[in-house]
């Protein structure tokens, strides 16, 4: 498997000027974060996160636009966030690279990146390869979506997880169920689901993203976040971003 390697970019303290952004709203060969961390005395400093990505393949291969919109809302709006207090326990799903949650990890939270088994020697070697640069702790596991994988994250249901991230996940039709059973088994009322996905044309697609929201919206409310609220040079119009709410009536 042919890899590459990424340099992400991590602030340590928000300060004018940021990072490069991608010339172009499509470039999953090339990503890279300015992230924001609190750092020590206030003091300004960049974090590289290196993300290996590999050549082939279509799914946890590479870093995903709708993951670098992800990971950027979490850099642009870290000092509500406050992912480092706790620390925050951040779950995400289908992390594919894990760019996503190293980013979570690198703001201090602690972090369970989670794929189909086959996935993780990408994700722990991405781990090992930023564990210097991570203020919180992380860890892969194998994480099938659905009832019957539930066992495998068990102890984080009691006390529960602070946040569920997800991004580029909504594409396959078969999935999407078990992947709502996933979310609302895991959340409580008071967990931030973050979700983020690739707004896609084709006729299937559309049909997709349509059954995906009808899902959601059975045990979710849906906030889409707003472009300025958004990291203003990693915002694209054909990714969403939505927070999900828990129904009350279905809180656990």
């Amino acid at each position: 498997m042919f890899e590459r390697v990424l340099p992400l970019h991590i602030r340590r303290l928000a300060a004018a000027g940021r990072g490069a952004p991608p010339t172009g709203c499509r470039q999953p060969e090339a990503a890279v974060l300015d992230g924001v961390v609190d750092g020590p005395s206030g003091s300004e400093a960049v974090v590289e996160l290196r993300v290996v990505q590999a050549s082939t393949g279509s799914e946890a291969v590479v870093v995903w636009d709708a993951a670098l919109v992800l990971a950027y809302y979490l850099e642009h709006r870290q000092e509500a966030l406050r992912l480092d207090q706790g620390p925050q326990t951040v779950l995400e799903l289908g992390s594919g690279t894990g760019a996503v949650g190293l980013v979570a990890a690198a703001l201090g939270a602690r972090t369970v990146l989670t794929d189909l088994p086959e996935v993780l020697p990408l994700l722990e070697r991405n781990i090992d390869l930023n564990r210097r640069v991570l203020d919180g702790p992380a860890q892969a596991r194998a994480l099938p979506w659905g009832h019957d994988h539930l066992d495998r994250v068990s102890d984080l249901l009691d006390p529960g997880v602070d946040y569920i991230l997800v991004s580029d996940c909504v594409y396959y039709e078969a999935a999407l169920e078990p992947l709502i059973d996933t979310l609302v088994a895991l959340s409580r009322a008071q967990t931030r689901v973050l979700v983020s996905y690739e707004e896609r044309t084709s006729p299937t697609q559309v049909a997709v993203q349509r059954r995906f929201r009808e899902l959601v919206e059975r045990h979710f409310r849906i906030h889409p976040v707003p472009p300025a609220e958004c990291h203003p040079d990693y915002a694209c119009p054909e990714i969403k971003l939505w927070t999900l709410e828990k129904r009350p009536s279905l809180s656990v």
